[in-house]
């Protein structure tokens, strides 16, 4: 009886050692995967930003003026969006919403800048904290007192 009893024991302890390292082993992965996907889609993220603002960079600058205020150019290009010292409709006409669909209020917060880092144009309904001035570091991340991220 204590030879059965020895192997009994000897068996769940073999067994919550199985246990014990497949759960290591598997917690390991699933972090390891974990941050690969997460370092993924933010790189695909950066990569979608950069390709809109790349888009809108380029179709814009030969459209705008050199050496006048370009806010009446803007506001025929982009309707929806609002500009700087003037009121903002916050709520545009269907035609305007599917003039304009790269800014989306639920997914893009597009802000326009002229050559001196100031502010001409922003998206209606971002956060009102969002620094006025051109910063001129690649990529920045804001959160609100809400807990939404800005990139």
């Amino acid at each position: 009886m204590n030879s059965h009893q020895l192997f009994r024991h000897s068996r769940i302890r073999l067994a919550l050692w199985y246990a014990g390292v497949m759960g290591v082993i598997l917690s390991l992965s699933g972090f390891g995967m974990y941050g690969t996907l997460i370092q993924a889609n933010w790189a695909a993220l950066e990569r979608e930003i950069e390709s809109i603002a790349g888009t809108l960079h380029d179709s814009l600058e030969p459209i705008l003026p050199a050496s006048e205020d370009p806010t009446a150019i803007l506001q025929q290009i982009f309707p929806e969006l609002c500009l700087v010292g003037q009121p903002c409709n916050t709520s545009p006409t269907l035609i305007q919403r599917h003039t304009t669909g790269i800014s989306d209020r639920n997914t893009y917060y597009i802000r326009l800048f002229d050559h001196q880092g100031k502010l001409l144009a922003f998206s209606p309904n971002q956060a009102s904290y969002l620094p006025q001035t051109l910063n001129p570091a690649p990529w920045q991340t804001w959160r609100s007192t809400d807990g939404i991220r800005y990139h």
